[in-house]
């Protein structure tokens, strides 16, 4: 049995970089860990049969090193007549899982690149963070 393939990758671009020191980090502690807390973001815009995908991720932490903002765009082709129900479970599990190794090595490279040891993003479970987000939708309506 052939396999379907719904979507298309096209590729991806870097839309926004923005990073800057802190200039008010002072770490004390060579082992005193630094939490960073990102803010992850995904939105996209539909078109006729393509869909551009926004993968952000913002570390605004006063007590981190640096600031840090990033957008990550992808253009996927879309092979299937999606719902908007499926489109946006396919869009925020499937295509955001796809973006985000390359969002990861951006931002690996830029902090790296600021002087500090690359910053490796841990894996994320897009589909329980779906399903998370879906949950407390809910409990709020």
């Amino acid at each position: 049995m052939p396999v379907v393939k719904n979507f298309e990758f096209i590729n991806f671009k870097v839309s926004v970089l923005n990073y800057s020191q802190n200039q008010l980090f002072t770490n004390d502690s060579e082992s005193k860990e630094i939490e960073l807390k990102p803010d992850f973001d995904v939105t996209y815009n539909k078109g006729k049969n393509s869909v551009v995908v926004d993968l952000s991720v913002n570390i605004k932490n006063k007590t981190a090193p640096f600031f840090l903002h990033v957008v990550l765009t992808g253009l996927f082709e879309l092979k299937y007549d999606f719902s908007e129900e499926e489109l946006d479970k396919l869009v925020k599990i499937n295509l955001a899982a796809i973006l985000f190794p390359f969002l990861r090595q951006v931002i690996a490279d830029t902090t790296t690149k600021g002087g500090y040891a690359p910053l490796l993003l841990p894996p994320i479970n897009f589909s329980k963070a779906f399903q998370k987000a879906h949950d407390k939708k809910n409990i709020l309506e």
